[in-house]
């Protein structure tokens, strides 16, 4: 049994390629093994390793969640707060008309 490429070039497929003995490596429980020893004699470095993991997981969240607060929209009967002196605005006199006129300041 084998395969055909998209240039209808058919292949046989070899069981001992790469990938297979890349997953007969990883499967085969020596490297569990090899990790396993590793970790009892250096368990310290495993422990500063975990604390580290968890150290860089609230960083992370506590920079990536921040959030910008809304800015606040009047509701209902509230009304909008304006500079103290209106005539320091961009359009002073007509702007101050506009606001005497409709009663918001005197």
């Amino acid at each position: 049994m084998g395969y055909c490429d998209i240039f209808y070039v058919c292949r046989i497929v070899d069981a001992d390629g790469p990938i297979a003995s890349l997953g007969n490596y990883i499967f085969n429980g020596v490297l569990f093994e090899t990790a396993q020893n590793i970790a009892l004699e250096y368990w310290y470095y495993c422990i500063m390793a975990a604390i580290g993991l968890i150290c860089f997981m609230v960083a992370f969240i506590a920079v990536c969640s921040k959030t910008v607060k809304p800015p606040h929209i009047p509701r209902g009967g509230e009304r909008m707060s304006y500079p103290g002196n209106v005539q320091e605005c961009q359009h002073g006199d007509e702007n101050r008309a506009h606001l005497v006129r409709h009663g918001r300041i005197e």
